[in-house]
């Protein structure tokens, strides 16, 4: 015996866990598209970065999320100005109370920046990357909801992205500030996957899910000693558009031979962060650095917080 009002709330309830892994799936490839870093002219460079995303769990709505993820990125300066390059990476989503079970999945990013003031950041800044991830596992409608049978699918998030950004580096007392705004595009497949497991089951159809993104920021560097930089920023992402998880297919449940059911949770279209970070140059080639961001998530209200560490070398 199964109990039919939650056998019914089961299908929103996953129509709102998609959103939210489709959301931490787009999360996770910006941060690929990210890597990109300048190597002086004729030169390669290579930078191994480790990264993480949290998002603390918001009580009775969305769950805790976490990204942990490994990049590799190859540079080469095709000037003292231009550099180009290409990120391979590794990464692995919780997603707690969410009823995707997702296996870690890689994810590939080309890259290319410009600077009209080489490696001092200085005069106009300009940025592009796409990228492309993948992860495989798991799909499970009926968590969390008493006496409902839990049903269970194969399937995969597949995400395309890309971004472009431009600024404006000025040297002002010391400090090298330098507002930017971006645009960021997502579009995230979830493969169509049929369920087993309960007594019933059902068939979902293929979804996508889908984002723009206008950032708006200011960051402002500064020189530590002789060999380190201590940076901070500040800004706004704002949501332009984009299609919303809907959950369409068929099942042998009464009443519900065919059903098209959009998720309910309501993206933050407007979202704010601050960053502080630190580079050490240590003189032969190999950099250090850090980073922290705090702002808010595409989904609820508890603050998303990222960091990594990255290490660098030129040859």
């Amino acid at each position: 015996m199964q109990d039919f009002d939650n056998l019914l709330t089961s299908f929103p309830v996953l129509a709102n866990d998609s959103a939210v892994a489709a959301a931490q799936a787009q999360q996770g490839l910006g941060q690929t598209m990210r890597q990109g870093f300048f190597a002086g002219a004729g030169q390669f460079g290579m930078q191994l970065h480790g990264g993480f995303s949290w998002t603390d769990r918001n009580p009775t709505t969305v769950g805790a999320r976490r990204t942990n993820s490994g990049a590799v990125s190859l540079g080469y300066g095709v000037s003292d100005a231009v550099s180009v390059g290409v990120t391979a990476s590794f990464a692995g989503t919780s997603l707690a109370n969410n009823g995707f079970d997702m296996s870690a999945g890689p994810g590939l990013a080309a890259w290319a920046r410009y600077s009209a003031g080489g490696a001092a950041g200085t005069g106009l800044q300009a940025e592009a990357a796409f990228g492309w991830s993948r992860a495989e596992g798991e799909i499970t409608r009926g968590r969390l909801l008493a006496n409902v049978d839990l049903a269970t699918g194969s399937s995969s998030l597949e995400t395309w992205g890309g971004t472009a950004s431009i600024g404006y580096g000025m040297e002002l007392g010391g400090w090298l500030v330098t507002p930017h705004a971006g645009l960021t595009h997502y579009q995230t497949t979830r493969a169509a996957y049929t369920e087993t497991g309960a007594s019933f089951n059902a068939s979902y159809d293929e979804m996508q899910v889908s984002r723009t993104d206008l950032t708006l920021g200011v960051t402002g560097e500064i020189r530590v000693g002789a060999q380190g930089t201590l940076s901070f920023g500040a800004g706004i992402e704002r949501a332009l558009g984009g299609q919303d998880a809907v959950l369409s297919g068929t099942s042998d449940i009464p009443g519900m031979t065919t059903f098209n059911i959009p998720a309910s949770f309501v993206a933050n279209q407007t979202r704010g962060y601050v960053t502080a970070g630190y580079a050490h140059d240590f003189g032969n080639g190999m950099t250090l650095s850090g980073d922290l961001r705090v702002g808010h998530a595409v989904y609820g209200t508890s603050p998303e917080v990222r960091g990594g560490l990255a290490l660098g070398f030129s040859f």
